[in-house]
């Protein structure tokens, strides 16, 4: 497992999160050029989205969730009781892992599928 934003301080990961989902704009965060440290910072602008390079072994429905949780404007954002409701935690959804052994390409199959049930 890695962070999946990186940064030694608090703009450092600022960055992080602009490089990997895009630099947000009033078009996908209204009030966005509003906030204080937008207001004080000429940020780099990056292109749109990674995330679905850096979530590739996902399902439709994993990567749908995932993208909705970190979508930037919070108004727009999946709450945590919406996400536990979300299909893809219903699924028998299967995940692929590269193998460990550098020597072959194959990919192991790895079940997700969660009892939400168990947790209550």
């Amino acid at each position: 497992m890695r962070v999946l934003f990186p940064g030694t301080s608090g703009i450092r990961q600022i960055y992080s999160i602009f490089e990997a989902l895009g630099t947000p704009s009033e078009a996908v965060w209204p009030g966005y050029s509003e906030l204080p440290i937008v207001r004080k910072t000429n940020f780099v602008q990056f292109p749109s989205s990674k995330v679905r390079s850096v979530f590739a072994p996902l399902t439709d429905s994993g990567y749908d969730l995932v993208t909705r949780m970190l979508t930037y404007d919070p108004n727009r954002r999946i709450t945590a009781e919406q996400a536990l409701q979300h299909p893809f935690f219903g699924e028998e959804n299967v995940l692929e892992k590269p193998s460990t052994d550098s020597d072959h390409r194959e990919k192991k199959k790895m079940p997700v599928k969660r009892k939400l049930e168990d947790e209550e």
